[in-house]
């Protein structure tokens, strides 16, 4: 899911991955990628997003902190940096 953000530079993103309260952090080693556990699951809760179904969901969120996309494939992931930084 998180494939097209790879070719980004690191000031184009901050990378958090938020993970339910029942996950382990140690399983996540992902460099540059802030790993956050979500105890009470406001993080869920706030995005929508039902934990318990176990799809991983990336959610960009732009600068001016409106939801750019809620994305459940790489594809999806992938359509939205192209039309973004499209026109860059």
């Amino acid at each position: 899911l998180v494939k097209p953000l790879k070719g980004l530079g690191a000031d184009d993103f901050h990378q958090v991955l938020i993970l339910p309260k029942d996950n382990t952090r140690s399983s996540w080693d992902l460099p540059g990628v802030e790993v956050l556990l979500d105890f009470e699951g406001h993080g869920y809760i706030g995005y929508g997003i039902e934990p318990e179904r176990g799809t991983p969901t990336v959610v960009i969120v732009r600068p001016d902190g409106m939801v750019g996309v809620f994305a459940v494939t790489e594809n999806g992931t992938r359509k939205y940096i192209e039309a973004v930084f499209a026109s860059v």
